[in-house]
């Protein structure tokens, strides 16, 4: 429904010297029934709440105020009349919608999982991605008035070996005596910590089976893995084809309810583009990060030239993060680079720049700003920079990466040496790692 005043609203602004006069506020009713009793769902978008009154009680729902298109609403209705009243708020004009669905056997409404991980195609495995960081958000929202039951099942795609398992990832919650050290035990006066290792972490726990409240949405922290043989302690590395890479099929199982299949599309990535690893964030939810590996590893032609000429070698813009000797150095955003005894790695290891993208702007265009092209102009840009990581991580909600948002920034630090490690020592690849401190 779209609501327009035939007003002159220029002379209204005019005569009072405010545009406050835009400002309306005003209620909508309407009258439906319910042919029987059941369970409906209610989706009201562009209110902030919805007031249903049936068989002679009156509800308080919430409403989807920003069109998400998620927010839906579950109420037990009896057969009869149901009425709604939206409390309505704008300037000038305004448009919203209602729709009450029937009963069904859908149980649980599922969205796109968000926060996928990109395969890496190194050079010595062409054709093929390693996935080496399998965690994403599957947002589902429980339809019914109790609780359910969630189970996983994975289909995996044409031509990928092995058998694969979906399941949850918690964090445990670890106490630490005086000394320091973790404790399961939860005592009192115990300083509480949550590990920020990656999910093959003992302080985490991996669950098969999720509960959902009664009309609860939820961002289910997940993970993919091969599933474990008798003879193996560790899931085994996940290898792709990426010329012919199609999607896994996941399976979520209600409790009640029919079950529901979604998409999980894993795009491949080579080690010299950029690309995404997710993780877990120190709020326990999934987020993700761009990564660019150093240029000089994977185009090693131009190492030699740039070492004479490395005087100007630019950033578009971030903040540099040297995890060496524990200093950490700021730059703005047009500061040059230079190169150093402390950036020469012969051993491999590798300093940080860490860059921080805007709102609007997505973190893999954001770390793709950082590309150089060679002067003798015999090939295309390098994405990244000589002898420095590119790290473009993301969080949800406003882009303030002060406060909570410098806890994602330094997670994602984290992440980024666990990802590099983990391919190095668990799957054996040759790959750069990030300098320790």
């Amino acid at each position: 429904m779209e609501i327009h005043f035939g007003s002159a609203w220029n002379d209204l602004v005019q005569g009072v010297s405010s545009s406050a006069v835009y400002e309306f506020q005003g209620w909508a009713r309407s009258v439906t029934y319910a042919r029987a009793n059941g369970l409906y769902s209610i989706t009201c978008a562009g209110v902030h709440t919805v007031y249903v009154r049936n068989d002679n009680l009156t509800r308080i729902l919430v409403g989807d105020v920003y069109k998400s298109g998620q927010i839906v609403a579950s109420i037990d209705l009896k057969a009869g009349p149901v009425g709604i009243v939206l409390p309505l708020r704008g300037l000038a004009q305004s448009s919203f919608y209602c729709q009450l669905n029937p009963p069904s056997s859908q149980s649980l409404l599922v969205h796109s999982p968000r926060f996928i991980p990109d395969a890496i195609e190194f050079p010595d495995n062409v054709n093929m991605g390693l996935l080496a960081t399998s965690v994403f958000a599957l947002p589902v929202h429980n339809l019914q008035s109790h609780s359910l039951t969630l189970e996983y099942r994975v289909e995996k795609p044409i031509g990928v070996e092995g058998e694969y398992i979906v399941r949850e990832v918690r964090h445990a919650l670890v106490a630490e005596d005086s000394h320091g050290k973790g404790d399961s035990s939860h005592k009192l006066g115990s300083k509480y910590s949550i590990s920020p290792d990656t999910p093959n972490s003992p302080h985490q726990a991996e669950v098969t089976q999720t509960v959902i409240a009664a009309g609860q949405t939820s961002l289910l922290t997940l993970e993919l893995s091969k599933s474990l043989t008798s003879s193996q302690s560790v899931h085994p590395s996940i290898l792709l084809p990426c010329r012919k890479n199609k999607p896994f099929t996941l399976t979520i199982i209600p409790s009640r309810g029919d079950a529901v299949k979604t998409q999980l599309d894993i795009q491949c990535r080579r080690s010299n583009q950029s690309f995404s690893i997710s993780f877990v964030d120190h709020d326990h939810s999934v987020t993700q990060a761009v990564v660019i590996l150093p240029y000089s590893f994977h185009s090693p032609q131009f190492t030699k030239y740039d070492e004479m000429h490395s005087d100007h070698v630019h950033s578009s813009g971030g903040v540099k993060k040297k995890l060496s000797r524990g200093k950490s150095t700021h730059h703005s955003s047009d500061t040059s680079i230079s190169s150093n005894e402390e950036c020469d790695n012969s051993a491999g290891e590798y300093p940080v720049l860490l860059t921080l993208h805007g709102s609007g702007s997505h973190p893999m265009n954001h770390a793709d700003s950082h590309k150089y092209m060679h002067p003798s102009k015999k090939s295309d840009y390098l994405f990244g920079v000589e002898k420095l990581f590119v790290l473009a991580p993301t969080r949800f909600g406003a882009h303030n990466w002060e406060a909570v948002g410098d806890l994602s920034a330094q997670w994602s630090l984290t992440a980024l040496r666990d990802t590099m490690e983990k391919l190095k020592y668990a799957f054996g690849m040759r790959v750069p790692l990030v300098m320790k401190e």
